[in-house]
């Protein structure tokens, strides 16, 4: 069973940060990468930031390609577990 309390919960955090630049980052690193803030640095973040600030929406296919291109380069620079 879903629990209520914590989608609100979620939603309110959510709804607090969505214009940022840092949710955005986050989101895509986890959700187009599947990296946890355990595999990350601060050239990845700054690096996907960069990417993402040349579309004019997260969802746009070709962002999603080209964070993957790139996490294909990181892989071979930080190991397989990114």
């Amino acid at each position: 069973m879903i629990d209520v309390d914590e989608v609100k919960k979620n939603m309110i955090f959510i709804e607090e940060a969505v214009y940022s630049n840092e949710f955005y980052v986050a989101l895509l690193l986890c959700d187009v990468l599947g990296l946890s803030h355990k595999d990350i640095n601060e050239y990845i973040i700054k690096k996907a930031n960069v990417i993402q600030d040349g579309y004019e929406s997260i969802y746009n296919e070709d962002l999603r390609e080209e964070l993957q291109k790139f996490h294909k380069r990181i892989k071979k620079d930080y190991g397989n577990n990114l």
